[in-house]
């Protein structure tokens, strides 16, 4: 008779998928884990039932928790397990969130009863063939049950996920090696190493390090793969877990993570080891570290208010009105990253909550702001509001004294009449009208007015803050920012004059930018002379014109670039409407991508043209022979590994001469990633590759060959993060049709808004690389889940849909599926209705992402928290400022 149970699917009812194979089920008011093992072609399922009925009768002697029961199915069987209160996976990840270290006494019980855990399954064998080693020791293994005690489970509880992280390096070694493995079981823990026992100390104490840390296990890896003591980051986690639990705990387990098994300990010295760490003499000894460490605290607290008073109440304002709704909290998180940004000192988030928390301004997760001016003024560092206000005074007699006042002097500058000016115009503006304040008065003004994504300030407010003073300014935008009423109408009074005034303006407006079309063709001659002059590159003169390195062109980088650099003059309003041409994406700044194209436009080369200048260049020489092109690869560069601009030109014109604007793109033709060189391979590559009349490819995607596009997702990605913008929300805003695009045009508009410099025919491949469906639209979503998890792509989808379709709303949705709290099925649900394509593993894992508490259910509350994290965020055409598109 089987020592297991067998068991009935029909009597389980899932919850949500943990990975692939193992799933957290219900069966009456109880929870169960079900992990399913897939039958060895050699083994039938009696066998393999067989097997672990004599790994039952063996390991219950040895303590290890074992399945209650089994289910059979086609694949195989499937091992039931009862659900614990929490695995030490999940400690990690509560304490984590909450910022706080586990207790000294649950971690003295976890090291202790965990160890003997450990000893009691190697004392379980009774002869050599039954020697073997657990091997998955890791916090997801290790659990507390419901009455508070400690159970390491069996070997087929979990996945194998990231199981390599917690082998020693000996085990890496053999593995290596062997190019495979499979995880062991009785009888095969050699496979890992020499001795199987200390294979496992070394995991448990990998284990150990990540509670006492609460660091990611990638981020433990350095005290395997590098010497702990020369590691910069080694050293910070040793330091952090011996100012928490002292020494004691941190020498034990750098004992069990000895690199070299032979001086690693055996199970029996450990357990002394641990003795250790409870000892009286060890409490003391920690009691006088920790009082030392408290000292050092306050230094960090005296380096802090230190760097505060250097600052000259800069830091201090920036802290001011980063307050929360003005009530006294500020966020550690941003305290620190304040101090980051200001170049302070290095603080800890867990090192910057213990430290408040002594000092006695902790509230909640924040900084009690009040109290910590309070600790300021102590160091005498002044009011940052008694600065602010002495500047604003300054300011509002200076502006009284010359008459005028700050909306005057912006609408000056403010073309488009939004209320809004550059910080830069404003700068000028008030240097104009002899108004003396310095850069950083005014940066610490734009710490209250705050600057938008363009560098631009709202004058009005600015305004208001200069005549209101800042106690009754932030006061009256607590309450009622402006008064609607009067901003109405004063809105419709100016409307009306800026309308009248663009009438009057109409024909002039008209004749000037017929006259701009024509200027154009000779800006674009003069560019060509200087180029020639220079024997540079068009993307050389780019960078010139780009002063501050921002790899954009601004208004006055184009006014001088056309006045220094070229000599060309005209009136203000034509060198304003020359920028706004080549300004395409009217963002107020011209990219690369916007200059090249209408320089080009004028001057495009045609595929008969990049066919003859080849053949000029080979000047007899046979493309299709390598060896040929080679040697002309090497004449060209002189011996070097790259032919710069310079150097291909000179070749060139000694059998032809022509226009610089014309070889430019030839060169560009050869160098597509824009590195202002060539190497041979690509030399070689398009020297071979003939150019054909058209791109007949276009219509008919099945000609396209296929080639890694790693470098532009990467780019995508990177983009995306320096500009703050979510790939879903930009793909979207371009695609005319639902979580698709249906032309390689708008991808080109969505890499041209990321300025990703990219020919046309890799934008065409990259769209058809991604296409689907009969339609032969590019799917935004498996684009977008190859760089995401799946369960963001399933909550914008969601976002996606509200804004799309006004009359579906959260609750609509929520109460469509039915249900009071959400499991893995209504998330199946809604990847059938939305078309995701998503499958089993990964909607497993889109629930992860949104049970970021692991309840095994979502609720209504989780449900919004998750859309509010997923909210979509929109470029508008006009000037790309990011709108947020509230979906509530």
């Amino acid at each position: 008779m089987s020592q297991l149970i067998k068991l009935q699917y029909a009597e389980f009812q899932i919850i949500s998928q943990i990975t692939e194979k193992t799933g957290l089920y219900k069966r009456g008011q109880e929870q169960w884990i079900c992990k399913q093992i897939v039958l060895d072609k050699k083994k039938t399922q009696k066998e393999l039932i067989d097997e672990i009925d004599q790994m039952k009768i063996r390991l219950q002697k040895a303590g290890i928790y074992i399945p209650e029961g089994y289910m059979e199915d086609k694949q195989g069987i499937s091992l039931v397990y009862k659900r614990f209160k929490n695995s030490m996976g999940d400690l990690i990840r509560v304490h984590r969130r909450q910022g706080k270290f586990i207790t000294m006494n649950l971690m003295q019980k976890y090291v202790d009863e965990y160890t003997n855990w450990l000893d009691k399954i190697h004392k379980s064998k009774k002869t050599e063939a039954q020697r073997f080693c657990h091997c998955r020791i890791k916090p997801q293994n290790l659990f507390e049950d419901e009455d508070g005690n400690c159970v390491i489970t069996d070997f087929q509880q979990f996945s194998n996920e990231n199981n390599e992280y917690y082998l020693p390096p000996e085990s890496i070694a053999i593995i290596k090696k062997n190019q495979s493995y499979t995880y062991a079981q009785s009888g095969q823990g050699d496979q890992f190493g020499i001795d199987p026992q200390k294979i496992d100390v070394w995991q448990l104490g990998i284990v150990f390090l990540q509670m006492a840390s609460l660091r990611e296990i990638e981020e433990l890896i350095v005290f395997r793969d590098l010497q702990a003591h020369e590691s910069q980051k080694a050293i910070e986690i040793r330091e952090i877990v011996r100012k928490t639990y002292g020494n004691h705990l941190i020498n034990l387990i750098e004992k069990m993570l000895e690199k070299n098994p032979n001086n690693r300990p055996l199970l029996s010295d450990l357990e002394d080891l641990v003795q250790d760490f409870f000892s009286q003499n060890a409490i003391i000894a920690d009691e006088k570290l920790m009082a030392t460490i408290n000292k050092q605290q306050l230094s960090i607290f005296d380096d802090v208010m230190k760097f505060v008073k250097e600052s000259q109440t800069l830091l201090l304002g920036e802290f001011e009105i980063r307050e929360q709704n003005y009530r006294n909290q500020l966020d550690l998180e941003v305290f620190i990253m304040v101090l980051k940004k200001f170049n302070g000192p290095n603080i800890q988030l867990l090192e910057m909550k213990t430290l408040a928390d002594q000092l006695g301004v902790l509230q909640d997760n924040n900084i009690n702001y009040k109290i910590f001016c309070l600790k300021a003024k102590q160091y005498q560092v002044g009011s940052p509001s008694t600065k602010i206000e002495a500047i604003l005074t300054n300011l509002k007699v200076q502006l009284k004294n010359k008459n005028t006042n700050t909306i005057e002097i912006s609408q000056e500058y403010d073309i488009n009449q939004k209320g809004k000016v550059k910080v830069k115009a404003l700068k000028m503006g008030l240097f104009d009208k002899q108004i003396s304040i310095n850069d950083d008065e005014l940066e610490l003004l734009y710490t209250i007015i705050e600057k938008d994504a363009q560098d631009q300030i709202d004058y009005y407010a600015f305004n208001d803050l200069i005549n209101q003073g800042l106690a009754k300014y932030k006061e009256s935008r607590e309450s009622s920012i402006v008064n609607s009423d009067d901003l109405e109408s004063k809105l419709q009074n100016e409307f009306l004059q800026f309308i009248i005034k663009q009438l009057q303006d109409r024909d002039e407006t008209a004749n000037s930018y017929y006259k701009c079309n024509q200027e154009i063709d000779k800006i674009v001659f003069s560019f060509s002379q200087y180029m020639e002059k220079e024997t540079c590159t068009l993307l050389d003169l780019y960078r010139q014109t780009d002063k501050d390195r921002d790899y954009y062109i601004s208004n006055e980088e184009f006014t001088d670039l056309l006045q220094s650099t070229i000599g060309y003059t005209s009136s203000q309003n034509v060198q304003k409407q020359l920028f706004e041409i080549f300004d395409m994406d009217s963002d107020g700044k011209i990219n690369f991508m916007e200059f090249e194209y209408q320089v080009y436009k004028r001057n495009e080369i045609t595929v008969n043209q990049i066919e003859e200048m080849k053949n000029v260049m080979l000047n007899g020489r046979n493309p299709q022979i390598e060896q040929q092109i080679s040697t002309l690869f090497y004449i060209i560069s002189k011996g070097s590994v790259y032919i710069d601009f310079r150097q291909f030109l000179m070749h060139i014109n000694q059998y032809k001469k022509y226009r610089i604007l014309e070889l430019d793109q030839f060169f560009r033709y050869f160098d597509k990633k824009y590195t202002e060189k060539v190497d041979q391979f690509r030399f070689i590559l398009y020297f071979q590759q003939q150019q054909t009349k058209g791109l007949e490819h276009i219509n008919n995607p099945s000609k396209i060959k296929k080639f890694d596009l790693s470098f532009y997702k990467q780019e995508l990605q990177k983009k995306c993060i320096q500009k703050n913008i979510d790939l879903f929300d930009l793909l979207c805003y371009y695609g005319e049709t639902d979580l698709t695009i249906s032309k390689p045009m708008q991808l080109q508009q969505a890499f041209l808004f990321l300025e990703i410099m990219a020919p046309i025919s890799d934008i065409e491949q990259f769209y058809y690389t991604y296409m689907e469906g009969e339609n032969g639209y590019m799917s935004i979503t498996q684009l977008y889940l190859q760089m995401n998890n799946p369960g963001k792509l399933l909550a914008k989808a969601l976002n996606f849909l509200m804004v799309k379709q006004k009359q579906w709303t959260r609750q609509k949705i929520w109460n469509i599926i039915g249900e009071s709290t959400w499991g893995i099925s209504q998330f199946q649900t809604i990847n059938q209705e939305l078309y995701l394509g998503l499958k089993n593993h990964e909607l497993g894992k889109a629930f992860q992402y949104w049970d970021a508490q692991n309840l095994g259910k979502i609720t209504y509350t989780m449900y919004e928290e998750i859309l509010n994290l997923n909210q979509i965020v929109v470029p508008t055409k006009n000037n790309n400022i990011i709108k947020k598109k509230q979906s509530q």
